[in-house]
């Protein structure tokens, strides 16, 4: 199995598999936890991020720094990797509910629920600690691209038999540089997208444009990216702009209606989740 010979190659090589999860990345960026709010745009969020904060959050995603062009002092050097530690520093920070509060929620995909009821999270620890069980789960080495061969439209990959996600500058959709139109629940939702692909494999070609990806329900990497954006504006909607609020929406309605195949995007309730 190619996982097998990848892990040994990393032995062989003198490095293990980084093993920074959510107690440490809670303990390095604690300030940036205190000084967090969801209504930042993601260029304000990433001029908060120290050097230790960043190497921990890098750290629990296996992030290989050279590839995307920076280092944890140097975050302005590579806006992608800047906006993945903003997204994994919003899912850090969301500790609004527990871990009894996801797995009671009837709108998680079941098969999600499955994989978080199995994590070794205790059902009062926050939200956040559940999140990061499941990323540090998938991404063992996270890296960049330009683009990714055979997909030229492609925003992000994930190799499951390597455990390795691969992020580009179409991760969102955004230009080459973070800017005041980028949430940062966007970034969180493609880190969960990602981590999910562990739980579902991959997607299958819309029926309605073969040439994009599509999952047939909720179940899939796009139901969890949904879910996720639309958990993010039930919980903390009143405390964006209406701006960032519609951004978030607008993300989300585009996903149900263009990336589930079936009835959820009509029925399921994240996709009929409005800004307050």
């Amino acid at each position: 199995m190619r996982r097998l010979t990848i892990a040994a190659a990393l032995i062989a090589a003198g490095c293990q598999p980084p093993v920074s999860d959510y107690t440490n990345a809670r303990e390095a960026c604690w300030a940036e936890v205190e000084r967090w709010h969801p209504g930042r745009w993601a260029d304000e969020a990433a001029r908060l991020i120290g050097a230790g904060c960043a190497e921990a959050l890098g750290a629990t995603i296996g992030m290989d720094w050279e590839s995307f062009g920076f280092t944890p002092q140097t975050l302005q050097d590579s806006p992608t990797g800047a906006l993945v530690l903003v997204g994994l520093l919003d899912l850090l920070a969301d500790e609004q509910d527990s871990a009894q509060d996801v797995w009671n929620d009837p709108d998680l995909p079941q098969f999600v629920y499955e994989e978080l009821s199995r994590a070794q999270v205790a059902p009062d620890a926050p939200r956040a600690e559940l999140m990061f069980a499941m990323i540090r789960a998938s991404l063992f080495v996270s890296d960049y691209a330009d683009a990714i061969p055979g997909q030229p439209k492609g925003a992000a990959a994930y190799y499951e038999q390597e455990h390795r996600g691969t992020f580009t500058p179409l991760m969102l959709q955004w230009g080459p540089e973070l800017s005041g139109f980028d949430p940062p629940a966007s970034a969180a939702g493609a880190i969960v997208h990602e981590a999910a692909h562990r739980i579902y494999g991959g997607h299958v070609p819309c029926s309605h444009d073969p040439e994009q990806d599509c999952d047939l329900s909720r179940e899939g990497a796009y139901g969890m990216h949904i879910w996720t954006l639309a958990g993010w504006i039930t919980r903390y909607g009143s405390d964006y702009t209406v701006s960032m609020c519609s951004a978030v929406y607008g993300e989300l309605i585009t996903r149900c209606g263009d990336q589930i195949d079936g009835e959820d995007k009509l029925e399921w309730a994240p996709c009929l989740v409005e800004c307050p």
